[in-house]
């Protein structure tokens, strides 16, 4: 019952116990508690050395080489997440410094194209306003002549029907 309920209570068992989800926080009070242990382990086994207790004695041996590998492995992991944890950093610094050189140059490069097609764009509003405002002069141009010519031709068309009414009447 105890131990399904801790299963319950801890789902990611295996994870734990192969330290994956430890916080590095977790990881120094279970260091700090390993050298309690410690200590009350090396009094333990001065005490059982005044008595003559060989078998307390060989008992906390074991206890402390027990002891002494779980601080090894604590260290080790601990020095393991640190290495990463440097690993990382410089990754991701080393990124930092290559995008930031070559998206300058990419920057460098568009900020160029962007500039070539303004002044692109720029000439040929320029050429087109130029030949529209050419066009419609030459339309007022040829409507003023038009307009010009179609009077003087209706003035003297009234003027020859003037002259043939005047001469018939």
């Amino acid at each position: 019952m105890l131990k399904r309920s801790w299963k319950q209570n801890h789902p990611n068992t295996f994870d734990i116990l192969n330290g994956k989800g430890v916080s590095t926080s977790e990881v120094r009070s279970i260091y700090r508690a390993l050298q309690d242990q410690h200590v009350a382990n090396a009094q333990g086994i001065a005490e059982a050395i005044e008595q003559n207790d060989y078998v307390t004695l060989k008992i906390l041996l074991e206890q402390r080489k027990g002891i002494t590998g779980a601080i090894e492995a604590t260290i080790q992991d601990s020095s393991k997440v640190q290495v990463f944890k440097d690993h990382i950093i410089d990754m991701l610094s080393s990124s930092a410094t290559f995008a930031d050189e070559k998206g300058q140059i990419i920057l460098d490069r568009v900020t160029d194209i962007v500039e070539k097609a303004n002044s692109k764009t720029h000439n040929l509003v320029t050429s087109t306003v130029d030949t529209s405002a050419r066009m419609i002069s030459k339309g007022n141009r040829l409507n003023h002549k038009t307009g010009k010519f179609i009077l003087d031709k209706a003035s003297d068309g009234l003027s020859m029907l003037s002259s043939l009414i005047k001469n018939k009447f």
